[in-house]
């Protein structure tokens, strides 16, 4: 049996390029998905600025989205909070982008008040994935599961907890992005704190063999382009991992 020295876990804060966010650009198209239209507006103003830039005057930014300075600066402190807008002191606000880490502590502990089974967590998870599955064998000739690949490769030589924490994450992370499913991955990594919880319930010394087997497994079926093997061995990784939880007593 192999055991895997285990090491404090940092949550990922890689990010997903901002380019994707363009088609939202279109201040119209934006604001309707805001419940606060003003707030729509600012953010279709800082969508137009590239990450890092220095915010345009206060003065300056109201005149231009039409609204009152009372109301911009309890936007732009709306923003702050979530780490699109970081402020300095005597210094502009700047526009950090839109990432996904910012957003994690909000939907872990939003998930926590409403005390959200553990059990539909696996299932969020897989079925974020599945659309990916039915995409990557049926619709993509020539997917590019390398990212994929890489991941199950550092399972496979993992020496760490931490490996194997960053070796799954790449291998989901590569299936979707495989299928050009950007937004997907926005939402997985937004959610990555959280599906922390299954990897914290795994045993090193006695799973790990079968948690890299259950990631060959699934990987072949999506590399071979086989629908329904595919299918089979998503279900059979994500019911693994809700034994998994049960036998820790979740």
């Amino acid at each position: 049996m192999r055991t895997l020295p285990m090491t404090p876990s940092e949550t990922n804060t890689s990010t997903l390029p901002e380019a994707g966010l363009d088609r939202f650009q279109n201040e119209e198209f934006l604001t309707s998905f805001f419940k606060d239209p003003t707030l729509g507006r600012v953010m279709a103003q800082l969508l137009t600025l590239d990450v890092g830039t220095a915010l345009p005057g206060e003065r300056d930014l109201a005149e231009r989205l039409g609204i009152s300075r009372t109301a911009l600066r309890d936007r732009i402190g709306r923003l702050s909070s979530l780490g699109i807008i970081t402020k300095r002191e005597r210094e502009k606000s700047v526009f950090s982008g839109v990432h996904p880490d910012a957003l994690s502590d909000v939907l872990l502990l939003g998930l926590l008040s409403v005390n959200f089974d553990i059990y539909s967590l696996v299932s969020l998870r897989k079925s974020l994935e599945m659309q990916a599955v039915i995409i990557l064998t049926t619709q993509l000739e020539d997917a590019d599961l390398s990212r994929a690949k890489a991941g199950l490769d550092l399972l496979t030589k993992a020496e760490s907890g931490d490996d194997i924490v960053q070796g799954d994450s790449e291998f989901h992370l590569g299936i979707l992005e495989a299928a050009g499913l950007d937004g997907l991955m926005f939402f997985w990594r937004a959610l990555d704190q959280v599906f922390k919880v299954t990897h914290d319930s795994l045993d090193y010394e006695h799973d790990i063999e079968k948690f890299i087997h259950k990631h060959d497994d699934y990987y072949a079926a999506l590399r071979d382009r086989d629908l329904p093997r595919a299918i089979e061995k998503a279900d059979a990784h994500f019911t693994w991992l809700i034994e998994l939880l049960q036998r820790k007593g979740f």
